[in-house]
């Protein structure tokens, strides 16, 4: 039996229906469309319902300093304290790793630009223009095959690093402190700087309206 499919009873009692409350409005529809779009919805065998796997995947940037079964853990202890009998540590190692490879990149990129149409948009904070920002990071990738073909590893003169890295550059609304718009390629090689992919990320949000 897949490790996925051995989840705690009382996990599959919220996962279905799950919601944070606080994003519910405006965010949970959109969400379920998204996954209805790509045939996502369905539950299958695993109590780890598709909706709670997205909003799983979302808070784990939110708790870097906990491990995946403990973001989860984190994420429903409110139904716990709502009464509902959800064990801590539902799920077995893997369970999340499968959870995220069954939702795919096309889910997450949708709802990141879901999430840009939602925001507010930003008022004037700057003699009537809105002032926009290019912020850079680098990210750890996983360490298979196509993410090291795709955006290489770093390395120096004696070695070459344990996992790839791609680099991201971002285009924020100052005042909502939000990323409405990313960039991504590999973090080494010809052509893959910060400036390079901020020039083009301004480019194209400059020809789509979103810069004047």
């Amino acid at each position: 039996m897949n490790v996925i499919d051995q989840l705690h009873s009382g996990l599959k009692s919220v996962a279905e229906n799950f919601v944070v409350e606080a994003l519910a409005k405006d965010f949970q529809p959109k969400i379920v469309e998204i996954l209805k779009k790509h045939g996502k919805d369905r539950q299958r065998k695993s109590p780890l319902s598709p909706l709670l796997s997205v909003w799983l995947i979302l808070s784990l940037p939110l708790r870097r300093e906990l491990s995946y079964p403990n973001v989860l853990d984190w994420l429903l202890s409110g139904q716990r304290a709502a009464g509902w009998k959800v064990p801590r540590h539902s799920v077995q190692d893997g369970a999340i790793s499968h959870a995220r490879e069954r939702i795919g990149v096309d889910v997450l990129r949708e709802t990141f630009q879901a999430s840009v149409e939602i925001a507010e948009k930003p008022e004037a904070d700057f003699h009537g223009l809105v002032s926009m920002a290019v912020d850079g990071s680098q990210l750890t990738m996983p360490d298979t095959a196509e993410n090291a073909l795709e955006f290489g590893k770093p390395g120096s003169g004696r070695a070459v690093g344990a996992f790839p890295q791609a680099r991201l550059v971002g285009l924020v609304a100052v005042t909502l402190q939000a990323m409405v718009d990313v960039e991504l390629g590999p973090c080494w090689g010809k052509g893959t700087g910060e400036r390079t992919l901020a020039l083009d990320l301004i480019l194209r949000n400059a020809r789509e309206g979103r810069l004047f």
